[in-house]
């Protein structure tokens, strides 16, 4: 390298020793069962998007809580499992990617009656295979997802969730650590 003048050098030198040395690849999963996640990941079908049993499974054995929720195409089941965690719940369809584009997605539902006009409502809409209904909660919505790229590895996402994934864009992403990219995911 060249520099025009000492300060120009100087000021080069103490960047490079004051910047931090890289965080540790070796990195520990206390209490979660990563063989277990990886033999349910390599069963899981190749056309990168998950059923809702799905990521609730792999949710669970990251240890990460979960809202109750059921899916089902039952309006039976649903009724019966809104009455049991209670009023206000929100019905989702499952089947098309885009939930909010095609009305699949009904927030604050306060009565059975409700519940069972949106349930109709939703089974009718061309792709839905099912309702899955939770409970109402208030909190900041969560976008995170992951694609393998063959050269370079895991490419993981994250930002807010819901609607503001594709009004606001504001996501952030980045390589996965070497230790957790041992072969592709679905």
């Amino acid at each position: 390298m060249n520099f025009s003048d000492e300060v120009t050098l100087g000021t080069a030198l103490s960047r490079v020793i004051n910047t931090p040395r890289p965080a540790s690849t070796d990195i520990q999963l206390y209490g979660i069962d990563v063989p277990e996640i990886r033999r349910v990941i390599d069963t899981l079908p190749a056309t990168g998007y998950l059923s809702p049993e799905d990521v609730r499974r792999l949710l669970k054995l990251a240890q990460i809580p979960l809202a109750d929720e059921l899916t089902s195409g039952s309006k039976e089941e649903i009724l019966t499992f809104a009455q049991s965690i209670g009023y206000p719940v929100v019905a989702k369809v499952v089947g098309p990617v885009h939930k909010s584009d095609i009305g699949g997605v009904a927030l604050n539902i306060r009565s059975a009656e409700h519940l069972t006009f949106e349930f109709n409502r939703m089974m009718a809409i061309p792709g839905v295979t099912a309702v899955m209904v939770q409970p109402m909660l208030k909190g900041q919505e969560l976008f995170l997802g992951a694609k393998y790229e063959d050269r370079f590895g895991h490419v993981v996402l994250c930002g807010l969730g819901g609607i503001f994934v594709e009004v606001l864009k504001d996501i952030s992403y980045g390589l996965s650590p070497p230790c957790l990219t041992k072969k592709p995911f679905p």
